[in-house]
This record gives structure tokens, sequence and C-alpha cells, in this order.
């Protein structure tokens, strides 16, 4: 039945994608996030994509014609329209997970550069579970280490992330400890970016005004504090392209997640890829409302 199911969800991304191609150009910018990249992917806890398919990703963004561009020129396409944003992707890496090191020089090794978003306070560690707290009390933190060990998970520490720096990667904070920030006060919140901004700026040569949401979840108060200590522009996670006069606080992000099909990651580019899951999302929705009223006496 998983078979059909996934043969039929490929039926569907390829009828997008053939939208997609009839309708002519695309209009805005994508942006790509990654969080793992490792040989196998049932060696994570969280999003991840092999390595072979991460190296066909890339080489598809080449042979497709796409190209790399910083956050300053994503920003500025943005607020003026001007620039090169025909065949333009920002790739990104979410936490900064060590195996991120050799995503990035895979990813430079097709001519593409990358932005990393760190959560300060796990750098150069390792831990047998994701120690990130969000919204759970210390209490149900401790049990849910218990109950999920995973192998070695290892973060970059502050010379490998100086050396991704110097061939060209930007590198950003995502707050000291992967809080969910919009559960959080304002002083909290403040607290966590500025911490991460402050052990960024003591250890790499570069301008820190892009941000994060850790969980792509943020709220007014959020916004307000990244205004206040300087920054620019921030990114959630959100379905659609990034166009001239979108709002530099609301940048949206595809997450790749888990996809090890071809099709999919295309669609991830396009225009098509939020219509795509917006029927996806009213598929589910009638799918659990006719399974809701079969279970019903």
């Amino acid at each position: 039945m998983k078979k059909i199911s996934n043969i039929l969800k490929e039926i569907v991304i390829r009828t997008f994608l053939g939208i997609d191609y009839i309708s002519g150009k695309k209009v805005g910018i994508p942006a790509l996030l990654y969080h793992r990249v490792l040989e196998s992917d049932i060696e994570s806890p969280v999003a991840c994509v092999t390595k072979e398919m991460f190296k066909k990703q890339m080489k598809y963004l080449k042979n497709s014609g796409y190209h790399s561009i910083s956050i300053e020129e994503l920003v500025s396409y943005l607020k003026t329209g001007k620039g090169s944003c025909e065949k333009a992707v920002i790739i990104t890496f979410d936490d900064g997970f060590e195996d991120n090191y050799d995503a990035i020089k895979i990813a430079g090794q097709y001519g593409f550069t990358a932005v990393l978003f760190v959560s300060t306070g796990f750098c150069g560690k390792e831990y047998d579970h994701i120690p990130y707290i969000g919204e759970k009390t210390e209490e149900e933190f401790e049990r849910s280490i218990k109950q999920n060990v995973y192998p070695r998970i290892s973060y970059l520490g502050i010379q490998e992330l100086q050396a991704l720096s110097a061939i060209g990667t930007e590198v950003y904070p995502h707050t000291v400890h992967h809080r969910q920030l919009a559960s959080a006060s304002f002083a909290d919140q403040k607290l966590e970016i500025l911490e991460a901004h402050n052990f960024l700026k003591s250890n790499i040569q570069q301008d820190f005004d892009c941000f994060a949401y850790p969980y792509g979840m943020y709220n007014e108060n959020t916004i307000e504090c990244l205004k206040e200590i300087g920054y620019k522009c921030a990114f959630q996670v959100s379905d659609g392209l990034n166009k001239v006069g979108d709002d530099l606080f609301r940048l949206k992000r595809h997450n790749v997640g888990n996809t090890q099909s071809m099709a999919y990651f295309k669609l991830l580019l396009t225009n098509q890829y939020y219509y795509y899951k917006k029927a996806a999302s009213l598929f589910r929705r009638r799918e659990n409302d006719n399974t809701k009223r079969s279970l019903a006496p």
C-alpha cells in the first residue's frame, strides 16, 4: 500500500512540475533548508539527506544553470528588484551539525556557497541525543533523552566554523540553545539571540545581520529583538519563493527534509511547490474528515 502511495505522490509531483514548465519563467528566489547530510539517513533523528542524494541535488542545480547568491544580494533584490535573480538559489543549513562541514565542501565543488545558521551553545560538543529543549520542561527533556538515544551527534567547533567562513560560507546565529522563541519572554528572546550573536562576532570576522528562527517559529517580540540588535532579515520555514517586496523578517525557506526523490527536489525550486503543499494539505484534511466519519457511531 505504501509503495502505491509513493507512486501516486510521484505522479502528482511530476504533474505540478509539468504545470510549472508550461507556466514559464520562475519569479522569485528559492531558499533550501538542510539539517544533516550523512552516509545513511537512518543515522539521524532529525531531517537528513544522504551524501549521494545531496551530490545529485547539487549536480542538478549546476547543470540547470543555478547560481548561489549571498544574503546581501537576496536582501538587495527583494528591496529593489535589481540584481541577478534568474536561476538564483540560497542554500542554507540549520543548527551547525559537524557533518555540514563535508556537505558545504561538496556544494563548493559544484560552485555553490552556503549559509549556515548555528546554535552556538552546542559548538564543538557531541551528544547521544538531540540537545534541544524547545518548549519542553527540564523533566520532559530528561525523559525524552532516555527514550531517544542515537549514534553520536557532533557539532561544528570554532575552528571548523572559521575554516568554512574563510571559503565563503556565511555563518549566522540560530540562538544559543535552539529555543522555541515564540514561547519565551522578550528579555529571554533577546538574551538567546544576543549571546549567540556575540559568540560568533568574537570568533568570526563578518557582519551578522541575518537570523533563522528555531523551528521556524517567532512572534512580534522576536522581530523587535532582532531589529534592536541590528538585524536586516530572518528566515522562517514557509512554502513559496522570495519575491520583490516580501517582508525581510519573514523570508521563506523550503525544508528539503528526508527526500530521496529528485522530482520533489526539483519542485522545491518552483512557484508550483506552494500550490502542491496546499493541495496536499487539503487532501490530508479530507482524508482525516473521512476517517472521523467512518469511526463515528
